[in-house]
């Protein structure tokens, strides 16, 4: 006999990359049902964070971080500066009109891999000189 699965055998978000999705527990139907939700889009990754279906400054940054590299992937171009151009109007989509996560993700951190001229921007806020912390 199979033993009923509990919230501790689910993770709160994951990469499904076979469905191209972010997939989270809705925790707005916790304790009383356990479901998981694909997201797929920008908006249905804002949203879940704005409705509290992904709760907790961790699970928020991953769902954000997870979004964003999701839709990155499905960029099509070869020049660098359109890739650029879009994956940050994800990320501002998706980190800075989300407040919530924002405090997550104070340092940002990108990386084109596949473009030509491999390119990294780091944005520190909120830290002095020499405090790493």
């Amino acid at each position: 006999m199979e033993k009923e699965k509990t919230i501790l055998d689910y993770d709160t978000v994951a990469l499904d990359e076979a469905q191209d999705a972010v997939i989270i527990i809705d925790q707005t139907l916790l304790p009383g049902r356990i479901e998981l939700i694909a997201l797929h889009t920008a908006q249905e990754i804002w949203d879940a964070i704005y409705l509290l279906k992904v709760r907790g400054a961790p699970a928020i940054g991953v769902a954000a971080a997870l979004g964003i590299y999701l839709l990155a992937n499905r960029i099509e171009t070869e020049d660098f500066e359109k890739f650029y151009e879009k994956f940050t109007e994800y990320k501002e989509y998706l980190v800075l009109q989300t407040h919530r996560s924002q405090p997550v993700l104070g340092i940002e951190a990108y990386e084109c891999r596949g473009c030509e001229g491999r390119q990294r921007r780091t944005q520190n806020r909120g830290r002095s000189e020499g405090n790493p912390a």
